[in-house]
């Protein structure tokens, strides 16, 4: 299901945040209009042509993550938790409830202040978490790599991961917050470059937004999560019983299936079509040849649109 629910990424709600209306990667409304002072103007837009977010730091990592998988199963855990923390699929109390509506109902609230609902969202801006074992991680890990990289830069990382007043003015998280989320701002990355790394810019930035996920993974998720079982005990909630789906899922409407086929046949069924269909028309343009080659994909406009639609 996991490639089901994530194939439009994109279009997730959870990262959908981050776009305007035309799909641009630019400063939210909310940041922009709260920038007034001169380290604002050089965090947000100096170094970073008003793009936000370092996408591309993020899928470093996941392609990184994705070599790891073979080194034994700790590696292949720790990828599957970044990607469902990408992609807002951690089984926070939110999705709990939209499988299970009546065993988790509105009494259900975060494990750690107690007062609000439990998101993937509330968890990173939650005041009664302590993040700076998370910190620490992150400022140890990074000294670590410098030091292997062999960087003479005496980097002031408390400096680096310094909340931006423009940031909590509006309401964003915090800047070790957002690297725990699997994302690093634009800002964090000018600091970083600002301070003197720039030939292995991308490395350390990549191995902070490594480190924090870990970190967050250590120690808030994991506590959350014995909280949660404890919590289901009391309350006689069972794993058998957690395995009965009984709610309603958006995502289940893409999915046509019936009761001998389950969603994730169905989906791969889907997905052995399309490629099969991908194939037939490599192999067309293959035998035209040269005539294929001059004239590219454009030439088979309607062909490959109507594949566009099919997937």
């Amino acid at each position: 299901m996991g490639f089901v629910n994530n194939a439009e990424w994109s279009l997730n709600s959870h990262s959908r945040k981050w776009f305007d209306n035309d799909g641009h990667n630019t400063l939210p409304f909310s940041l922009a209009n709260n920038i007034r002072s001169l380290d604002d103007i050089n965090d947000f837009y100096v170094e970073n042509n008003s793009n936000f977010i370092r996408w591309d730091l993020t899928w470093n990592l996941c392609q990184t993550l994705r070599h790891q998988n073979r080194f034994g199963p700790e590696f292949s855990r720790f990828n599957s938790f970044n990607i469902k923390c990408l992609n807002n699929c951690l089984p926070t109390i939110d999705n709990l409830r939209k499988r299970h509506p009546d065993m988790y109902d509105s009494t259900w609230s975060c494990h750690f202040c107690g007062h609000h609902e439990e998101t993937l969202e509330h968890l990173f801006k939650c005041t009664s978490i302590d993040w700076s074992p998370i910190t620490n991680s992150v400022i140890n890990a990074t000294n670590n790599l410098t030091r292997r990289l062999n960087i003479n830069s005496n980097l002031d990382l408390n400096r680096i991961l310094t909340t931006p007043s423009a940031i909590q003015t509006a309401g964003l998280p915090s800047p070790i917050a957002s690297l725990a989320a699997g994302y690093m701002p634009s800002y964090i990355f000018a600091r970083l470059r600002n301070s003197g790394i720039l030939h292995h810019s991308t490395t350390i930035a990549t191995g902070m937004i490594k480190s924090a996920v870990q970190s967050f993974r250590q120690y808030v998720w994991k506590e959350r999560c014995l909280r949660q079982t404890n919590k289901e005990q009391q309350l006689g909630i069972t794993k058998s019983m957690k395995r009965t789906y009984t709610g309603n899922s958006r995502r289940s409407q893409y999915l046509q299936t019936n009761t001998t086929t389950t969603a994730y046949h169905a989906a791969k069924e889907k997905w052995k079509m399309a490629t099969e269909r991908g194939l037939t028309m490599m192999t067309q343009v293959i035998r035209l040849g040269s005539h294929g080659i001059d004239n590219g994909w454009a030439h088979y406009s309607n062909i490959s649109h109507s594949l566009a639609k099919f997937l």
